[in-house]
């Protein structure tokens, strides 16, 4: 028994589709199977980074509080210094602070980090434009008295503004 080109088509056309269903569906499987690998491989790589971004966030929030007038003024508080020997002192303690912290720029984004840097800077210039209006033979004690009367004066706080930005940024990592 022969089989015509009906026959021939009758039997290939189901068969055909039948393939390109089943190719349609193992497609969709197979890039189901993919996006859920790549969510798996995600969610194991924020796990292991989360914790060293949340720690560089604290060691800038630490650093800030640190070169706080405030702080800076109680660790430095000596008789013997004066204000040109305390203003140094400050100036090298700030920038210690900050090359302690250096490193902590690579868990955190530009945008924050340029925050910090400028808060750093702006905490410098306040220091040495209250220390120029001290007369050179003054003491530790007078320049603390102005910089505690300048500071009180401040309109803006770039401390804090660095602060604020670093409690976004966390709260953006913590889905917050």
């Amino acid at each position: 028994m022969q089989l015509g080109w009906f026959d021939w088509l009758a039997f290939t056309i189901p068969s055909i589709m039948l393939f390109g269903i089943a190719y349609y569906f193992v497609q969709g499987w197979m890039k189901t199977q993919a996006d859920m690998e790549v969510q798996k491989t995600y969610r194991a790589q924020l796990s292991s980074t989360l914790p060293m971004k949340l720690q560089a966030l604290e060691r800038l929030s630490l650093f800030l509080e640190r070169i706080r007038l405030d702080q800076l003024v109680l660790r430095m508080k000596r008789k013997d210094l004066t204000a040109s020997d305390l203003t140094s002192l400050m100036l090298l303690t700030i920038q210690q602070e900050y090359e302690h912290n250096l490193t902590q720029q690579v868990y955190v984004s530009e945008q924050l980090w340029q925050i910090i840097v400028m808060a750093k800077s702006q905490n410098e210039a306040f220091i040495i434009s209250v220390a120029q209006t001290i007369q050179n033979n003054a003491d530790g004690d007078q320049l603390m008295k102005a910089m505690t009367n300048a500071q009180a004066e401040r309109q803006e706080q770039p401390l804090n503004t660095a602060l604020k930005a670093i409690r976004t940024e966390a709260q953006k990592h913590l889905g917050a």
